[in-house]
């Protein structure tokens, strides 16, 4: 990756910074509705990332961090609630199945106050590093912004 020299936060625009603290609201505010579609996060996450994500690298960074994690948690809200329904079903609640919701149960927790940490962070201009992801979401939110020609950001198509 190319060097990028990272804005000041005193040189993130209000707007900029506003989009990148909505990024990570995408959890809680479908919260509520997905509780049982555990995938509804997911695509409030991936819709929004599609359309803000050229506005800034700023709010690439963030929105794309929040997209992979939001895929993650929504991979074990998903197994949850189908494990879950299953063994309704079948009266076959076990140890391994009470193990993995507590599992899922402490991860969404962490989540929530990850993102919600990031997201003050991000309205202070400031970038949060995820700990696994952070990087990947680094690199590809500016690197996938500074690669483009910036001369044909706001030109019509030809």
């Amino acid at each position: 990756m190319e060097e990028t020299d990272l804005p000041k936060p005193s040189e993130i625009s209000n707007t900029e910074k506003e989009r990148a603290l909505a990024a990570y609201l995408t959890v809680f505010a479908t919260t509520a509705i997905g509780l049982p579609l555990p995938f509804l996060n997911f695509f409030a996450a991936l819709a929004y990332h599609y359309f803000i994500r050229k506005t800034s690298p700023f709010v690439s960074f963030h929105s794309y961090q929040s997209l992979i994690s939001q895929f993650i948690i929504s991979i074990f809200n998903g197994v949850t609630v189908v494990w879950t329904v299953t063994n309704l079903i079948h009266d076959g609640f076990n140890n391994v199945y009470y193990s993995f919701l507590i599992l899922t149960v402490i991860l969404n927790l962490t989540y929530f106050i990850i993102s919600f940490v990031a997201a003050l962070m991000a309205y202070k201009g400031k970038i949060f590093y995820f700990l696994f992801f952070g990087r990947l979401a680094f690199e590809r939110g500016y690197r996938s912004y500074n690669d483009r020609n910036r001369a044909d950001l706001n030109t019509p198509p030809s």
